[in-house]
């Protein structure tokens, strides 16, 4: 997504609010995830800016037929993405 983008300071409880403001940025989103938007701004305020977050997160659920053991799974994928990203120094 487009850096200005995590700029705006929103709750989206908006109807064509994503249609309006997201999909002109990039056509190809299909969602928001809104959870990192704390770590995002928070590498904007300090060192000015100049702080880039890096924010890995696994899909744990698709809001039908939830279950428990997605979770741990999904952190055990993210975890094992990270152990993958540091073996082989790609950041």
């Amino acid at each position: 997504m487009h850096r200005t983008a995590w700029r705006k300071r929103v709750i989206i409880n908006l109807e064509g609010f994503f249609e309006h403001n997201i999909t002109p940025v990039d056509r190809k989103a299909l969602a928001l995830e809104m959870a990192s938007y704390g770590v995002s701004r928070a590498c904007e305020l300090v060192n000015d800016g100049e702080t880039i977050p890096l924010i890995i997160k696994s899909a744990m659920d698709n809001t039908v037929d939830k279950i428990d053991e997605a979770k741990t799974y999904a952190d055990w994928t993210s975890a094992m993405f990270v152990k993958y990203i540091l073996e082989n120094n790609l950041i």
